[in-house]
């Protein structure tokens, strides 16, 4: 496979900014879904500020699926 560094932002929930602030790493919940030419990587982010990775259809072998 060729490097290829262009990655396209395809999908943003509703919110147009997601926020994190506090003490306790609160967080603004949203997805944001990341595409290329390999394939599509969705980003989940929890009220509780955990941020999560996990592929849709593409070949990212460290990734769980959707």
């Amino acid at each position: 496979m060729k490097p290829n560094n262009s990655v396209e932002l395809s999908d943003l929930t509703d919110k147009k900014a997601i926020s994190f602030w506090g003490r306790k790493n609160m967080a603004q919940t949203g997805t944001i879904e990341l595409h290329n030419t390999i394939g599509t990587t969705q980003i989940i982010i929890s009220y509780r500020g955990r941020i999560r990775f996990c592929k849709k259809n593409s070949y990212l072998p460290g990734l769980p699926r959707c």
